[in-house]
């Protein structure tokens, strides 16, 4: 034996698979020899290679066919051809076998429903950093509660000290009463504190979540989850592949019969498993497309002269041919295989904590000393395009490692089983295949039946049949057919004339055919009893039934078929873990974009790579069953609670919570909140009633002053009157002493010009006090006016503290 077989030899197990620990200069050397013999091994222990029986397969095939309404006639030869007859005219019945599919309607109801449930998931903060993150953002905010807190407590110290302000004037009575608003409007710190605990979100959570968010609409993920979702009902498995590329995330759909793995029996996500080997069929140009990078100028040329790595070899033929799906023409059998190997590191004690290095990483002598070393897992990669073409042979570059767990990773395939719990896999599909193949025996025997149903046949004599005048056999029958009556000849030679009783045979299968059709309605009735789907569910609805009776019908239904829709949504869950984790990988240059949604929003996201990339982020789904009772619940009682005055927002708030403890302390805040509101309301209220007397009191006192004022003006008007009358009564103006008192008539006209003057001067002085008193009057209205506008302003807004 040669020193390179040695080598070879001591490279492998007993089984043949290649050692795993080993250096990464053994791994690398030859040419990536060690990758190439892992690739070959995996692909020879998976199920695409001919005579493969240690490991358990499935005809794929067979069971999208029966989706598609095509079924083996195999299964009904035992029917069809119960005696084994060899001669091909003792095979042949008057009836077929018709593919009639009573499976798909119930699997499509189900198919169709899915894009509508809700797709509710949630990205959270696992990291340290998380708490102190959520610490400063509580403590940003009760500084900034204080603060306020102190700004209004100095200006009450100005306002009762008679301090001016900066301005040099004094605080006017408007400016106290808003200080004075503020400070009641404020919060205690508690009360902000335990608010910050109940509603907070950590912000690299929230752009988590958004960027999440982003790329399942880039990559139409939601399409490709449908389509997992139909492979997961036929086929009872659903796979998926998720990778970056361009720097981009990627995420692909895999079929079923395209994939093989292993991993342990406790074990549900394929990505948790031990290696993945995907087959693909691909044309020269999607190779190009993949691998362009990758590939030298000698062996595209070699690729362009290869129709297909089936005419390699008989064996490569013999595979092609037996290929699941029914592949042929000009494609290339391209294997990808992934698995986890081994690698050594060295874990180093650093001021931040300890730190990872590869085995090559130069140590001092003292990080030798202390650092200790460990084999764990990583993953490789390679891709075989034919048989002597390798690619892309390295450790897989989107590791997915654990914060906690230096060993722990997954694999870029992801996938789950239907009910594989101790037992043999099996599709929701398959468990209705009795069914469906008894329904379709029925349906041929009630074919059978119809046929045989010939109706009453009368025994006549044939010799009293009618042979003369262009009488014939034919003829008769089809006379008899047509009026419904034949008339017969007795007196025909060899009529027996004693004979006079024809006997009626009752051919009729009525009974057998309502029988069998019956038959027929019981098993698609037990099909859909099978799953959980009743005739509500389908819209089947009569004029007799009621509404809640049909409601609930179509509740119960839901909650029977949960069970198909739970576990795949735990599959849905860690696939956009899975695309969280490595969005990372896309943000190490950091992100900055800005974008546009559908409903005209505008979406920021700004990702910092050294925070984004370095948190430990979670992603949790919540489920569909749990949204529809939570929505059940906010429905019954959410009419009654806003008709309380309480905000939508607290109700939703309520609902969403996950324990009873939360519940009861946003119940008891809630309530507190609802206690204050209506102490606002009752003191609005009295203050109102207290306004409106006091505006109905300043109203008749002004009626008063209108009334005064009146009486005031008529009583100067008559007086003015009086005096100009007496005057000219008094004075003639002939002698110029007309009251014969010594002093000229007009120097005594002038001195009582004068009092009038003075006396009209002292009436408008009057009316000028007067019009001075409404004016003070009217402004006491205004400003008790503005007052009560401003406190039923401040009862409005502040129950808007919830």
């Amino acid at each position: 034996m040669s020193t390179e077989t040695n080598s070879i030899n001591s490279q492998v197990n007993s089984q043949g698979k290649p050692l795993q620990i080993l250096s990464w200069a053994d791994k690398i050397k030859d040419d990536h020899k060690w990758f190439k013999e892992n690739a070959k091994y995996f692909i020879r222990i998976s199920r695409f290679r001919a005579g493969q029986t240690s490991r358990a397969t499935r005809n794929y095939t067979e069971l999208y066919n029966v989706y598609n309404s095509k079924f083996p006639e195999a299964w009904f030869s035992q029917h069809t051809n119960p005696l084994n007859a060899q001669k091909e005219e003792h095979k042949r019945f008057p009836a077929k076998i018709r593919p009639i599919n009573i499976l798909r309607p119930n699997l499509d109801l189900l198919i169709s429903e899915y894009p509508r449930r809700p797709f509710e998931f949630f990205v959270t903060n696992l990291s340290d950093d998380a708490y102190s993150s959520f610490q400063e953002d509580v403590n940003n905010q009760v500084m900034q509660n204080l603060t306020q807190h102190f700004q209004g407590m100095l200006a009450q110290s100005f306002i009762e000290n008679g301090l001016l302000t900066p301005n040099g004037e004094p605080v006017s009575e408007e400016a106290a009463q808003q200080v004075q608003q503020q400070m009641e409007s404020l919060e205690l710190p508690e009360k902000i504190r335990e608010r910050a605990s109940a509603s907070f979100k950590d912000k690299l959570a929230i752009k988590g979540q958004k960027y999440v968010k982003r790329i399942i609409k880039d990559e139409f993920i939601k399409a490709k989850l449908l389509k997992c979702f139909k492979h997961w009902m036929i086929a009872g498995e659903t796979y998926s592949y998720k990778t970056v590329e361009h720097g981009k995330v990627s995420y692909k759909a895999i079929s079923p019969p395209f994939l093989d793995y292993d991993k342990s029996p406790d074990t549900d996500m394929v990505e948790d498993g031990d290696w993945a080997v995907y087959r693909d069929y691909m044309t020269l140009s999607d190779v190009v497309d993949m691998y362009y990078e990758d590939l030298k100028e000698a062996e595209l040329i070699k690729l362009q002269n290869v129709t297909g790595t089936y005419l390699t070899s008989p064996t490569h033929l013999y595979n092609h041919l037996m290929a699941d799906g029914n592949l042929k023409g000009d494609k290339l059998e391209v294997y990808h295989i992934v698995w986890k190997g081994k690698k050594k590191i060295h874990v180093l004690e650093t001021e931040d904590g300890l730190m990872p290095v590869d085995e090559d990483y130069p140590l001092t002598p003292e990080e030798k000393a202390t650092a200790e070393s460990f084999w764990v897992n990583e993953i490789y990669e390679i891709t075989q395009i034919t048989p002597e073409l390798f690619v892309r042979a390295r450790p897989f570059p989107y590791q997915r490692n654990s914060m906690n767990n230096f060993s722990r990773t997954k694999l870029p395939y992801n996938g789950r089983k239907y009910s594989d719990l101790h037992s043999t896999n099996i599709s929701v599909l398959e468990m209705g295949l009795p069914l469906q193949i008894l329904y379709i025996i029925i349906t041929w025997t009630l074919e059978r039946t119809l046929a045989k149903s010939k109706g009453k046949i009368a025994l006549i004599d044939q010799n009293v049949i009618p042979r003369g005048e262009g009488w014939t056999e034919e003829k008769f029958f089809y006379v008899s057919d047509a009026l419904g009556y034949a008339l017969i000849n007795r007196n025909q030679i060899g009529a027996d004339k004693s004979f006079n009783q024809y006997t009626v045979l009752d051919m009729t299968l009525f009974d057998s055919i309502k029988q069998l059709i019956e038959l027929q309605q019981h098993i698609k009735q037990e099909w859909d009893d099978l799953i959980g789907i009743n005739r509500q569910r389908k819209g089947q609805t009569y004029a007799s039934d009621l509404v809640g009776t049909n409601e609930r019908a179509t509740f119960q239904s839901t909650v029977m078929t949960d069970m198909i829709f739970n576990l795949f949504d735990e599959f849905v869950e860690r696939e956009l873990q899975g695309i969280l984790d490595l969005s990372k990988f896309t943000a190490l240059d950091g992100v900055y974009k800005v974008w546009n949604e559908s409903d005209m929003s505008t979406q920021l996201i700004e990702l910092d790579p050294i925070e984004y990339c370095y948190a430990d982020l979670g992603l949790y789904m919540e489920s569909s069953a749990d949204i529809i009772i939570k929505k059940n619940k906010i429905e019954s009682i959410a009419q009654a609670m806003m008709q309380n005055n309480v905000k939508a927002s607290a109700i939703i708030s309520l609902f969403k919570s996950d324990n009873i403890a939360e519940i009861e302390a946003k119940i008891k805040y809630i309530e507190e909140l609802q206690q204050q509101i209506e102490n606002q309301i009752a003191e609005s209220e009295q203050e109102a009633e207290d306004l409106r007397q006091e505006r109905l009191q300043a109203h008749e006192q002004f009626l008063e002053i209108l009334r005064r004022g009146t009486m005031h003006e008529e009583y100067d008007r008559k007086e003015d009157l009086e005096h100009i009358q007496g005057t000219y009564n008094t004075f003639t103006f002939k002698n110029g002493d007309a009251n014969a008192n010594g002093i000229a008539d007009a120097k005594e006209a002038n001195k009582i010009l004068l009092e009038r003057e003075k006396l009209l001067k002292d009436s408008a002085d009057k009316k000028e006090q007067r019009k001075h008193d409404m004016q003070i009057h009217k402004d006491n209205m205004l400003m008790k006016e503005k007052e009560l506008k401003s406190k039923e302003k401040i009862a409005k807004q502040k129950p808007k503290k919830s």
